[in-house]
């Protein structure tokens, strides 16, 4: 059986180099892995380096920038949160430099590394601009399905001026709601700027914005935003977005769990879709222990206190 053995040896190898291990990790497996970037920590299934994460959840950290930047690998999608349950918050942001007045035709695209991230449907995309159209599609799969469109104009500054400080009316100003049947691993918005004229007080007015953020925090409307060169982490705050997680290696939590790489450690299995994959969770919803791995560190499976029933249950 030495054909076996030599097998297994290059299975073992190749899980190494991809990443993963052949069952959900313990924190003594994880202890050689990068713990944080830059402030903001690393929780399984996604990680660093060989061993420290599970296929399509691989991040980098950016060490020439200061202080260190995480990204989703081989994007420049920066990471302000990963989450032991699973996802990950961001900020995707594009700044478009433009001609004050002049008609122009301007794309800007955004994908996920692989299938195993999408964003949820409880989104929007913000743009700041004057005299703009703006489409949002998606580009999952084929050349993109029209999500919605929203229209901004600036020809009245009174107009503007009672906008400040309120939700996007259209003055300079829009949103489209991102929502899909289904999960959304690409986008392309397309901006098709109008010739017009703009009152004098912005014409300095010369970049276009867009950005995601959920739907329950929206965006209060500044003309400083209007007026400046760009938007970034700093000026839109807490506007960031999250992406969920999928496990697509096998189709479904049935199938899943007769594998041995099946990534759920003594939690729930929960499925994304019909064959689209699935994803791990805690028994109780205020269990924050990870699901990705066994042992401490995981989920506490009824080593907690339950403020519900007033007593605590054995350690």
């Amino acid at each position: 059986m030495w054909w076996f053995k030599l097998a297994c040896i290059a299975l073992a190898v190749a899980t190494a180099v991809l990443g993963v291990s052949a069952a959900p990790p313990s924190v003594v497996d994880l202890a050689h892995c990068p713990k944080s970037c830059g402030g903001v920590n690393i929780s399984y299934p996604f990680g660093i380096g060989q061993g420290c994460f599970r296929p399509g959840f691989e991040v980098t950290c950016n060490h020439n920038a200061r202080p260190p930047k995480l990204f989703l690998t081989n994007t420049t999608t920066k990471i302000v949160q990963t989450y032991p349950w699973g996802g990950v918050d961001m900020f995707i942001f594009f700044n478009i430099a433009t001609r004050p007045g002049a008609f122009g035709s301007y794309n800007r695209s955004w994908k996920a590394p692989g299938k195993s991230l999408f964003i949820g449907q409880d989104f929007i995309v913000v743009i700041i601009g004057c005299g703009v159209e703006a489409f949002l599609f998606d580009t999952t799969s084929g050349p993109g399905n029209l999500l919605g469109s929203c229209v901004t104009m600036c020809d009245d500054m009174v107009a503007l001026e009672i906008a400040e400080g309120g939700y996007c009316n259209g003055m300079a100003c829009c949103y489209i709601v991102l929502y899909a049947p289904f999960e959304v691993h690409a986008f392309r918005l397309d901006i098709i700027q109008k010739e017009q004229a703009v009152p004098v007080a912005l014409v300095n007015a010369t970049t276009l914005k867009a950005f995601l953020l959920e739907y329950k925090d929206m965006y209060t409307f500044s003309i400083l935003d209007l007026l400046s060169d760009k938007v970034n982490e700093s000026t839109i705050g807490a506007a960031t977005v999250h992406l969920w997680p999928v496990i697509t290696d096998q189709p479904n939590c049935q199938t899943a769990r007769m594998h041995e790489q099946y990534a759920c450690a003594a939690s729930n299995c929960q499925e994304y879709g019909e064959n689209v994959g699935y994803w791990c969770t805690c028994s109780n919803e205020n269990d924050h222990g990870n699901p990705y791995i066994v042992g401490r560190g995981g989920c506490s499976e009824g080593k907690y206190c339950s403020s519900i029933l007033w007593q605590c249950c054995p350690q």
